[in-house]
Parts: structure tokens; sequence; C-alpha cells
């Protein structure tokens, strides 16, 4: 089971250090894949100096966004190759963070999806819906047509060896989780929805949940077969919380 952490815009390197250190201290608990989204100032501290450094198995590191251009007057932006340079494995792309504050659409979405796979490292995508959409029940309408698109632009293929992160918007940060059967009726629908086109998809893809989840609510989300992960947004900033999660998901 794939426990991510996206820390967003927080941290520094002495939490980063301790963050590593405790990992190093219980190393042998980490029979799970963790991946590590700090800020992207400190992606390269967090390969070069400390993951190297202590060698641990089973973590690996994900920038939180990356730009399209590969180089050239994009102030403030990052490139897929300096990515690829300081290590990194995964890339976050379309969380709603990105959707609602920078305004990215899906069809720009779509193209970072297709760059970060044409370079082989992994996407996790990001999709659900907001609170209208549930109010009116159209969760799973909007979830599939986000989806679509990126069928439309990359054919069923795009995600093969990608990872899906149901993260309904009006979960995030409000410490209002999403029902279990809710998810299940969501993500089970769409590998669904997947299926009908390529049969093969469900030994290709991983889907995640997120929203809200900390210690008080890990326990819901385990031993669901349709949760191949979790993304930890806020709770994964505390180490002894982060270590407890592992623990609970070492014990599936």
């Amino acid at each position: 089971m794939l426990l991510v952490a996206n820390w967003k815009l927080n941290g520094n390197k002495l939490l980063l250090n301790n963050f590593i250190n405790k990992l190093y201290e219980n190393k042998k608990i980490i029979n799970n894949k963790i991946i590590l989204a700090p800020p992207i100032i400190y992606l390269d501290y967090l390969n070069n100096i400390l993951l190297k450094k202590y060698n641990i198995n089973n973590v690996y590191s994900s920038s939180q966004n990356v730009d399209l251009n590969f180089e050239g007057p994009y102030t403030g932006e990052i490139s897929i190759y300096m990515l690829k340079e300081i290590g990194v494995s995964y890339v976050i792309l379309g969380h709603s963070e990105r959707r609602i504050i920078h305004k990215e659409s899906n069809k720009n979405i779509i193209k970072k999806f297709i760059l970060v796979k044409s370079n082989n490292l992994i996407p996790i995508l990001c999709i659900g819906e907001n609170n209208n959409d549930y109010i009116n029940k159209k969760s799973l309408l909007k979830c599939i047509n986000q989806i679509k698109e990126f069928i439309k632009y990359g054919g069923i293929k795009i995600f093969y060896n990608s990872i899906i992160a149901y993260e309904p918007i009006w979960s995030i940060g409000t410490n209002v989780n999403a029902s279990i059967d809710h998810i299940e009726y969501i993500i089970c629908s769409i590998l669904k929805y997947l299926n009908k086109i390529d049969k093969n998809i469900s030994n290709n893809i991983k889907f995640l949940y997120g929203g809200s989840v900390s210690i008080d609510n890990i326990d819901i989300f385990l031993n669901k077969y349709f949760i191949n992960g979790l993304l930890i947004g806020k709770s994964s900033l505390d180490i002894n919380n982060f270590l407890y999660m592992i623990n609970k998901i070492n014990k599936i």
C-alpha cells in the first residue's frame, strides 16, 4: 500500500532532517512504498543528501508540480529535466489547489501528464468533485469527464503505470471525510469505466484516496480492496503521526 506525503507549502530543512532521521531509526518497519513530496526547493536536499546518506529502502521523492517547458524565460518554474537530474521519481498533477488557485485547466494537466510519462516518471493524478457536484450527485460524472479527456488525447494506455488519487475537493483540509461507501462507488465505477476500454487496465493502475486523512480515521481506509494507498496532507507533517500510519498499514 502506498503512502504519499504532500507537504504543500510547508516545512524546512530542520523538519526534513528530523523526518528522515526518524524514518531511518524506524526503517525496519517500512515495508510499503513511501513517497515524500516536500516543497520543490527541498527535493535535491531530500534525494542527494538524506536518502543517499541513509539509503532507506522504499522511500521515494515526488515533485508537487512541473512546468511544460524544458527551459527558457519561465520565471519560477521547474522543468522535467531538472526533476530527473536530481532523482525525482513521481510528480503530483491536477491537485485541486493547482486547479483552483493557479487556474490550471484539465487540458494543461493532460499535457503535463503526457510529459511526465514520456520522461519515465510516474504521475500521481488528482481528480475530484466540488461541494456542489457532491450535493447534486454529480461526483462520478465530474471524475469520469476529467478522465475522458486524458483518454481522448493520450489513449487508454496513458494510464498504464500511473496513479490516480481521488480527492473530493469538499473534503480537503476540512476534517470532513467522504464515506467509505461513496469512495468505493467512485473508484470502482471509474475502474469499471476504464475496464470497458481496456480489460488489462486493472493490473496497471493504482488508486489512492486523499482528503483529511489522519491518525483518527485511517482505519476506515485500510483493508479496502479498491484503495491502493493514501495521499496525506497536513497529517504527514508530523513524523510521529506518519510513523503511526506506517505501522497501521503494516498490519494489513
